[in-house]
């Protein structure tokens, strides 16, 4: 019975020796993504860091002591103005590899007067398929609204609070235009530009492996990557210069306010609302050794006309209509078009 009770304490104290040591190179991982390319990486006292994350590793170890990690560092970065960064777990990756996380699905309408109004959701999938069926669903509104010769546009992304702004943006890029919309800027200044072409959103980094690797391959094998979708049927407006009016709130963030700054700058457009949520940091995912991954705000954000964005975007005309009783935003955009 001793022999048994000293195997399985030997067997404990191996297991915990082994926990201990995954957890250290898991720290180890973590701290080498978040120091060479967080935002905000040179405002942390990184041999503090380090050193209560090492006496976090030595520690009892429970089943989330990797997620624990995760979490103390994000709140380290929290600290310093980083309101951006997130955590992912498996569980949570997996899914979104599945599905999105919202069940919201955007709305059209025409509203007489040779104008329509479409509203785009946050949406969260990096699944290939059902990123194709939201773009796809945005540019059949579109496209069904065009028949009624519009002269202005009402784009609403009041409330969408993110996601994955490729598909918002393959899904609005005929009302966007074709061309680059926006650029990440990494801290030592590199740009990285996002674009829409013939049904595609994707970014300049996709674009590099396109020419890398030929094009004997569908775009769509690179895209699935980071959930790029491309819209079988691209669909193209009727009237280029028509009015644009994009709605945002305290609730549009994150990759709702990328797909805001993918309009700043096109002729004949105009936001309305409240100054967004200040989500403006561009995440970049990182898989961790556990499978799970940080995404993490590693660039800033610049319009098609690099005009960088830090912090909240601010509409052009400001409008308080919190509780929409009067939908003043959606009134004035309104407006604006029927003006000549």
């Amino acid at each position: 019975m001793k022999k048994i009770l000293l195997l399985f304490g030997l067997a404990i104290i191996l297991f915990s020796c082994q926990k201990s040591k995954e957890i250290k190179t898991f720290n180890k991982e973590l701290i080498k993504i978040v120091k060479e390319n967080s935002l905000f990486s040179d405002s942390l006292n990184w041999p503090i860091i380090e050193k209560e994350l090492d006496s976090l590793a030595k520690e009892k170890q429970g089943v989330n002591q990797c997620s624990t990690s995760v979490a103390y560092l994000i709140g380290k970065l929290r600290a310093v103005g980083d309101n951006h960064t997130l955590y992912a777990s498996k569980v949570l990756v997996e899914k979104i590899t599945k599905q999105s996380l919202y069940d919201y699905q955007p709305e059209g309408k025409y509203l007489g007067n040779n104008i329509a109004y479409i509203k785009v959701p946050g949406f969260a999938s990096i699944n290939d398929k059902v990123c194709i069926d939201f773009a796809t669903k945005i540019q059949i509104l579109i496209k069904t609204m065009d028949t009624n010769s519009i002269n202005g546009w009402i784009v609403d992304l009041r409330g969408n609070t993110g996601g994955n702004m490729y598909p918002m943006i393959a899904g609005l890029g005929p009302l966007t235009g074709e061309g680059v919309l926006g650029y990440f800027i990494n801290k030592k200044g590199g740009k990285r530009s996002w674009s829409y072409r013939n049904g595609l959103a994707t970014d300049s980094l996709t674009e590099i492996l396109i020419k890398k690797n030929g094009r004997n391959k569908s775009i769509l094998c690179y895209s699935d990557i980071a959930g790029m979708p491309q819209v079988a049927h691209p669909y193209s407006i009727k009237n280029k210069n028509a009015k644009i009016a994009v709605l945002i709130n305290n609730h549009t963030a994150s990759a709702g306010e990328m797909t805001c700054i993918s309009f700043i700058g096109k002729p004949n457009t105009k936001l309305f609302g409240e100054a967004s949520g200040g989500y403006t940091t561009a995440n970049t995912t990182f898989i961790l050794p556990d499978s799970s991954c940080i995404h993490l705000a590693a660039r800033f954000t610049a319009d098609r006309n690099m005009t960088e964005y830090h912090d909240k975007i601010i509409p052009d005309v400001i409008i308080n209509d919190k509780f929409y009783y009067d939908d003043k935003s959606f009134n004035e955009a309104v407006k604006w078009i029927k003006e000549k």
